[in-house]
C-alpha cells in the first residue's frame, strides 16, 4: 500500500516533470529492443498509449536518421516490441488517458510517479514480462 502525502502544486509539477523524463527514457530503451526478445506489456493498452504520448510530447524521441518520431511511429513500434495489438485510433485513446480522473482510475503518470518514488520499483520494467 502506498500513502500519497499532500504536496504543493510546484512540488507536484516538478515530480511529474521528473517522472515524465524517466518514463520517456525507459520507453526509448524498450523501443531499441527487438520483437524477438518476447517482451510483453502486462498493463492496459490505454496505459501504454499514455506512456507513448508522454514520450511523443517530450520531443526527445528520434529515429536513427535524426528525424523526430511521429506519435503513430512510437505507438506502432511500442506495440510491435511489446506484442500489443495496435489500437485503431491511438490519438483518441491518448486523449481519454489524459482526461482520466477520480478516486478509482487515475492517469498512469500519477500511478507511475507514486510507485517510482519507492526505491525497489523498476519503472516501466514492472509492466513488461519476458
Amino acid at each position: 500500500m502506498i500513502y500519497q502525502e499532500t504536496i504543493s502544486k510546484e512540488t507536484r509539477r516538478q515530480k511529474e516533470k521528473e517522472a515524465k523524463a524517466r518514463m520517456t527514457k525507459e520507453l526509448m530503451e524498450i523501443l531499441e529492443m527487438r520483437p524477438e526478445e518476447n517482451l510483453r506489456w502486462t498493463g492496459t493498452t490505454i496505459d501504454l498509449i499514455e506512456v507513448a504520448h508522454i514520450a511523443y510530447c517530450s520531443g526527445n524521441v528520434y529515429k536513427d536518421d535524426g528525424h523526430a518520431c511521429t506519435f503513430k511511429y512510437i505507438v506502432s513500434r511500442t506495440c510491435e516490441v511489446l506484442h500489443v495489438k495496435e489500437p485503431p485510433f491511438p490519438k483518441q485513446m491518448a486523449y481519454r488517458a489524459g482526461t482520466r480522473k477520480g478516486i478509482r482510475v487515475t492517469q498512469f503518470l500519477d500511478r507511475y510517479r507514486m510507485v517510482t518514488e519507492n526505491k525497489n520499483h523498476q519503472g516501466l520494467r514492472e509492466f513488461v514480462a519476458i
